[in-house]
């Protein structure tokens, strides 16, 4: 850990009147977007992120936001969310003197992550916890902003992704052009069958989302193996629960990495599909209309189909908004969500089943 890390930790928690001296540092690098570290203060632990600000720009929906869910689900006890730290002015946000805004969150314990369900039961556990968590913030839903614009606009991230391949401005295209064609066929083919649902049933209503619902936002009891907090709430907003039931069928049904070099090593649990139907539908207490249980089993090859899209976009321009460890991750990436949307939908008749 370099000094200059070590001094803005001990300045964030300064920024937010944490007593004792920092202890122990360590880099947790789950996820895609904001820096992050577990650190110890005193005899408690924390988490610090610094915020990437140029995925989450606008903070002050960011600060409405997540102050607004933080002070709903106190009262909610069948939801847990990370507590977060608040400023000597009540935010939950600190900005320090190069500009790097953080947060700032008790960390978890007894907990630990993870990047898949472990079988069915825990996939059924995660589901059930977003579906409580939507339920539990459905009265804010007309408070909450959008904190990320476009977030799941498919059309949008399909335009993206023709762009990047027009100007190929790191010659990578030669490689992947099949996946741009595929990719964009594929998602034609779950944009009509969408259509088709709305036209016979209406549309979806607007609920509060997670819209980051995959599996790796879960904090699982180390003991028991139940799920036990939702966490990476910053994406928390008006939305449609097909989001979140969609990250978690292209997560928590799959047992092979994200980063698969080899798309053919893709398969999809039928028995964890289900258990991430049940489990929405029983955690939000049954308040799916029946335009949303018609669309459940289009939910998981879209989201797997728009992630696909995004990092196919991100490996033609080179590798600008998602991390990579080696060359052609984005594009294993790409191709690997790629196989998952299609094995979802190969699915449909067990995610009809369990919605019935």
């Amino acid at each position: 850990m370099t000094d200059a890390v070590r001094a803005e930790l001990v300045a964030v928690l300064a920024g937010f009147a944490i007593a004792g001296d920092l202890a122990f540092i360590e880099p947790l690098t789950n996820g895609h977007i904001h820096d992050t570290w577990a650190v110890t203060a005193g005899r408690r632990r924390y988490v610090a992120q610094r915020i990437n600000g140029a995925v989450f720009g606008d903070l002050d929906a960011c600060e409405n936001n997540l102050s607004r869910i933080d002070e709903t689900l106190v009262a909610h006890q069948s939801v847990a969310v990370p507590r977060l730290a608040r400023t000597a002015t009540g935010a939950v946000h600190w900005t320090d003197t190069g500009g790097r805004t953080w947060r700032l969150a008790a960390f978890a314990e007894g907990t630990v992550a993870g990047m898949f369900a472990a079988d069915a039961a825990q996939a059924y556990d995660a589901a059930t916890m977003f579906g409580r968590y939507a339920a539990a913030l459905g009265a804010i839903v007309g408070e909450l902003r959008p904190t990320i614009a476009r977030f799941h606009d498919l059309d949008w991230r399909l335009a993206q992704l023709d762009r990047a391949a027009v100007l190929d401005s790191r010659g990578r295209l030669d490689r992947c052009r099949t996946e741009v064609v595929e990719l964009g066929a594929l998602a034609a083919r779950i944009a009509d069958a969408l259509a088709a649902v709305w036209a016979q049933r209406g549309p979806c209503p607007i609920r509060v989302a997670h819209n980051d619902a995959k599996v790796a936002n879960v904090r699982f009891d180390a003991a028991s193996g139940r799920a036990a907090m939702i966490v990476d709430l910053d994406t928390t907003m008006p939305g449609s629960i097909l989001f979140d039931v969609g990250e978690l069928l292209r997560t928590a049904t799959v047992v092979v990495a994200e980063d698969a070099p080899d798309a053919s090593e893709v398969s999809v649990d039928g028995e964890r599909v289900a258990a991430v139907v049940r489990g929405m539908i029983d955690g939000s207490a049954g308040e799916l209309t029946a335009a949303e249980r018609a669309a459940l089993g289009l939910a998981g090859p879209q989201m797997a189909i728009e992630n696909a899209v995004r990092f196919l976009t991100d490996h033609l321009a080179g590798d600008a908004y998602y991390g990579v460890a080696r060359p052609g991750q984005n594009l294993d990436r790409a191709r690997t969500q790629a196989a998952v949307a299609s094995a979802l939908l190969a699915c449909s008749d067990v995610v009809d089943a369990a919605a019935r």
